[in-house]
């Protein structure tokens, strides 16, 4: 068996190369007790009901350590996971607030241009005298016949002020 950091020495020992003592305990077992002990001795072929007993003990205490082992694994994977998720929910914030700026930024630039354009129909207006929008509509970026035309044309008018403030 591979040595490991985790284990004990008495880990790698087998049974056989264990030199007992004997010690004098008086163990008081249930009849329940006993029959597993019959049983598990039968199983792996065990004769000596005291190098049972033993082997049993070995194993919990074996185990116990495990236990402990893999508590401690548990918490340190729960705790890299963890920090992975704060670290994908920090990367998210920053591309959700990235992407607004974008978005805001697309906006200044479109209504920019759309002020523009209205700046040189005016002056086109200007030059032509009184003439009705209908000569003017190819210069317009969008149609205000069109719902989507007026509802941005309006959002335009309400905009105007805040983003000639923000380009200052």
């Amino acid at each position: 068996m591979a040595k490991n950091k985790f284990m004990h020495p008495s880990d790698t020992l087998p049974l056989e190369t264990l030199s007992p003592k004997k010690v004098d305990l008086h163990v008081y077992l249930s009849e329940t007790t006993v029959d597993y002990l019959t049983q598990w001795q039968a199983r792996t072929g065990t004769k000596n009901r005291s190098r049972a007993i033993e082997a049993l003990i070995l194993m919990s205490i074996r185990e116990a350590r495990l236990l402990g082992i893999t508590a401690v694994l548990q918490q340190t994977i729960k705790q890299s996971i963890t920090q992975q998720y704060n670290r994908f929910a920090k990367l998210l914030v920053h591309t959700a607030i990235e992407a607004g700026a974008a978005k805001e930024a697309a906006q200044h630039v479109y209504f920019l241009q759309l002020m523009r354009e209205m700046d040189e129909l005016q002056e086109v207006m200007a030059e032509q005298g009184d003439v009705s929008m209908d000569a003017f509509a190819d210069l317009l970026a969008v149609s205000p016949d069109t719902p989507a035309g007026s509802a941005v044309i309006n959002l335009f008018k309400q905009r105007r002020g805040r983003f000639r403030y923000r380009a200052v």
